[in-house]
Order: C-alpha cells, then structure tokens, then sequence
C-alpha cells in the first residue's frame, strides 16, 4: 500500500472492528498499518474476509500476526519455499553463473553465507545443515518486517573470474518470476562479494578466464 490507501485502509480497519465490537484506537491503528502497509490492499481485506469465515477462528477479532499468516504464510514456509528456489537456481545455473534471485532476502542470506560458488560447492551430506543455516537466516530476515541491504545480484566463478583479468561477462541469470528478479537487481547495492582466487579448484575443475568482449553488441 501507499499512502494514499491509508483513509481506505483505515475504513476497512473500522468496519472489522465494528463487525466484533471493539474499540479500534489510533495507537492500534498504527500498528496494523506499519504491520501491513507493504501488502496490497484488496490482499488484506481479502484475508480479513476469509478470516471472518473461519470456523475455528473466526469468532475472535484479528490481529496482524493473523493476516500476516494468512497473506504470507508462516516465515518457516517461506523460509522452505525459498530454499527450494535456491536448490532450483543450482539446478539451473550451476556455479559458473551469476545469479539474481526474485526474492532480496535470497540474496543477502547467500551472501552472508559465503557468496554463490561457495554455495554450489557444498557436498550433498553438507545441504541439511546448510538448508538449516539457510532457513534460521531467511526467517531472522523475515521476522524484521523490512527487506534487508541486498547485493544486487551473486557473482559466479566466471564473472569472478573475468572480472580479474579485465574481461567482460554474460550478465546474471534470473532466478523466479523475472520481473521481480530485475526490480531485485535494479535496487541492490554494491556490497563486495566473496573474491575468487585464480586457479581455485572447484569440484575438481579448474577455473579459466573467459573473454566475453568478442560477444558484447
């Protein structure tokens, strides 16, 4: 929502407090924008119906935490949902690859924990703990209300290692829905990214410059 939506978003905030009969304060007001301004707004009154529909629930006023839940999910199944897009991004990219993520909080966990070739390199007895890792970071994020400092995309071995030898690369593929992978990559910052060291094996495969600036139009 912007600004603009809140004399809507306020009516709506009435008309459910009005419905169980409770006083809605402007302190309380507040605290259900802040909690829910970064959702649409026919989301949330979408959720606040079903919500009223609820057989098990519904009996009882609403609090954020409960259209949070409903419109989002619960951070642990995000934090799931997440992972498996970054084992997809694997899958799909490998390694070599830079990549952007449609999700910022993607981002910036992968880059605290090492960078994106670090990641790739795991073992298969090492991704339980590593997913663990992962999740505990994503929810952290999550739980904050906010989208952390993100770099704008994850450098791969052959952007690392272009970058070294002054050669240009392919830009990173997008990983997710690639619109809001561009809007992820538009709005990230330049934080530095885990260096790679010439000649670094990798799953036994040795790293190679590749000259891209043959192929730049």
């Amino acid at each position: 929502m912007t600004q603009s939506d809140f004399d809507n978003f306020r009516a709506l905030m009435q008309g459910v407090h009005d419905f169980y009969t409770k006083d809605l304060s402007a302190f309380a007001l507040d605290v259900w924008w802040n909690a829910l301004r970064s959702y649409d707004l026919a989301v949330i009154s979408q959720a606040l119906s079903l919500h009223c529909q609820n057989p098990d629930t519904g009996q009882f006023c609403p609090k954020p935490a409960d259209v949070v839940r409903m419109v989002g999910g619960t951070t642990k199944d995000a934090a799931l949902m997440a992972w498996n897009k970054v084992m997809e991004g694997v899958s799909k990219a490998g390694s070599y690859s830079s990549v952007c993520f449609d999700d910022p909080i993607i981002n910036r966990c992968l880059l605290d924990m090492g960078g994106w070739p670090d990641l790739c390199a795991k073992q298969m007895d090492e991704l339980p703990f590593v997913e663990r890792n992962f999740c505990d970071r994503y929810r952290a994020y999550r739980i904050r209300g906010t989208a952390p400092g993100h770099p704008a995309y994850l450098v791969g071995l052959n952007e690392a290692m272009n970058a070294q030898g002054g050669f240009r690369s392919a830009p990173p593929m997008l990983i997710g829905n690639p619109d809001a992978a561009r809007r992820v990559l538009t709005c990230g910052s330049d934080i530095p990214l885990i260096p790679v060291t010439v000649g670094e094996h990798v799953e036994g495969v040795t790293l190679r410059l590749v000259n891209r600036s043959s192929n730049a139009a």
